[in-house]
């Protein structure tokens, strides 16, 4: 990888934690917390934790609530994964 491809990379993934951090503090008011995994050719890789492990009935309501505000402030993402 090239030393821009790498700063580039790295400036990407700064954004998305900024963009995760917006929303944790809105999370950890209800006991769950995101913690950001990965990035990798627009894809983001998420981890629920706290109470969102084991999130009752319809995930992709809170993925795509995530996905949108990430996408919003990092517009080099295409798509939100949860593991």
């Amino acid at each position: 990888m090239l030393l821009n491809e790498e700063d580039n990379l790295d400036k990407i993934e700064r954004k998305v934690e900024e963009a995760i951090s917006s929303l944790r503090r809105g999370f950890s008011v209800n006991g769950g917390d995101i913690h950001f995994v990965k990035y990798s050719n627009g894809t983001v890789q998420i981890q629920l934790m706290g109470s969102f492990v084991g999130y009752p009935s319809d995930k992709k309501d809170l993925l795509l609530m995530i996905e949108r505000q990430i996408r919003m402030l990092v517009p080099e993402v295409d798509v939100v994964e949860f593991l």
